[in-house]
């Protein structure tokens, strides 16, 4: 079966087919502005194996998704009250789905939430201490923004383990361009460093991360800085950029030769351990950790870092947890749960 998986940004979207048996047969990026007359050139282009499915990756769901959906009328109308609360990304996605409607007629899409595997965080995880019915109104509650690779990472990591599933306990580290860190129990998460949104938690690429909210006043208070000066401060401006004072992507940062981003490299480190010990504490020890996201690849130094530092694993157990790492792309693990889903709703 050919599917095509959509990955929309604010700007661009990536798109990947994947056939039986293969792995990526084709890939690209489209400009986000002109969705229409992409996805045409799109459909031009793949008129050789035109997909017989589509897989839509959506940043945020709210609570009203907590798994994948199939796209039309109802799940489009859900989506459109989230609006307001992911007012770049979800104009995107609607866009998208209306024209690839038009284009790619008769084919099924399966929409693909990175907060459903976090809409089941317990209420102490996810819920802020300001007044209860302003939270809810406004959909102010702490969600997680890689589901996805944290629900596919952490099922192989348990299949590793042989032991029963819903005894395992799972640290779930995705070093993405936004690093997040869950502690899964079971199938089931119970911390996340993620928030309201993606600006919470870890310091990513570029961006803050945990933040005194004062530090936003006094950056208005000060400085006289408007909303839009101080988004771009916090979200284009921070992270291992601020903390390095030059561009730097996590591979780099964790590299061996990588001696003058060592400062930067502590900050991170630190920020990391303090999340993988909140993530201990909540599930009363850890099994294994899995990393997952497209720098997978520098948890050949994370790794073993941590896995000395986080030695308890519950009862009389004091060795190292091991640790594991996940390499499959994210738009292949979304094409293989597109197949789960239509062979569920087949049989259904």
């Amino acid at each position: 079966m050919n599917i095509l998986v959509l990955k929309p940004g604010v700007r661009s979207i990536d798109w990947s087919l994947t056939g039986d048996g293969t792995r990526h047969t084709r890939a690209g990026q489209m400009d986000a502005a002109h969705i229409d007359r992409n996805l045409q050139a799109l459909r031009g282009a793949l008129a050789d194996a035109p997909p017989e499915t589509i897989a839509v990756r959506v940043n945020h769901g709210g609570t009203k998704f907590r798994g994948p959906a199939i796209a039309d009328a109802s799940s489009l109308a859900a989506l459109t009250e989230l609006v307001p609360e992911a007012p770049l990304h979800l104009p995107v996605v609607l866009s998208l789905l209306e024209s690839g409607s038009r284009v790619f007629q008769n084919v099924p899409t399966i929409l693909f939430f990175e907060t459903a595997f976090f809409s089941r965080l317990p209420r102490r995880e996810s819920a802020y201490g300001i007044d209860s019915d302003l939270a809810q109104s406004l959909g102010l509650r702490r969600q997680g923004y890689h589901g996805i690779y944290h629900e596919a990472a952490s099922a192989h990591a348990i299949r590793q383990l042989g032991i029963p599933p819903r005894r395992a306990r799972v640290l779930s580290i995705c070093l993405e361009p936004h690093p997040e860190i869950a502690a899964v129990l079971g199938n089931r998460p119970v911390t996340c460093t993620s928030g309201a949104t993606p600006l919470e938690g870890l310091p990513g690429h570029t961006s803050c991360g945990e933040l005194d909210p004062n530090i936003v006043l006094t950056l208005a208070r000060k400085l006289g800085w408007g909303p839009e000066q101080i988004n771009t401060a916090l979200t284009q401006r921070s992270g291992l950029l601020g903390l390095a004072g030059c561009p730097v992507m996590l591979d780099d940062l964790f590299a061996a030769e990588a001696a003058d981003l060592a400062p930067a490299r502590a900050v991170l480190e630190n920020r990391i351990l303090s999340a993988c010990g909140a993530g201990m504490a909540a599930m009363g020890g850890v099994d294994t950790l899995v990393f997952s996201g497209r720098f997978h690849t520098a948890a050949k130094a994370l790794g073993p870092w941590l896995s000395t530092r986080l030695t308890f694993r519950g009862g009389n157990e004091r060795h190292p947890p091991r640790w594991i790492g996940f390499e499959e792309p994210l738009d292949r693990v979304i094409a293989e749960r597109a197949q789960i889903v239509l062979l569920e709703s087949a049989t259904a």
